[in-house]
């Protein structure tokens, strides 16, 4: 399934936005996204941004997992 225009933002903490798509194969779960940003701030002095980023995640039955966030613009405070 796909979620384009996904919102995510969890205790003013986090915060991830994307283009969004799900599939499950075999026994994995796979993730990829487009145009993704995803943010970490604690308070208004410290932040870390990556925008309009290329996303892809697969979790495995085993217990393994490889994420990826690449392509984005990168922002620290």
């Amino acid at each position: 399934f796909t979620l384009k225009g996904f919102s995510a933002d969890i205790a003013n903490f986090v915060s991830l936005s994307g283009d969004l798509g799900f599939a499950k194969t075999g026994m994995d779960i796979v993730a990829v996204g487009s145009n993704v940003t995803a943010a970490l701030s604690a308070g208004t002095s410290a932040s870390l941004r990556l925008s309009n980023a290329s996303f892809g995640l697969r979790s495995g039955a085993a217990g393994t997992t490889a994420f990826e966030l690449a392509n984005g613009t990168l922002t620290a405070t």
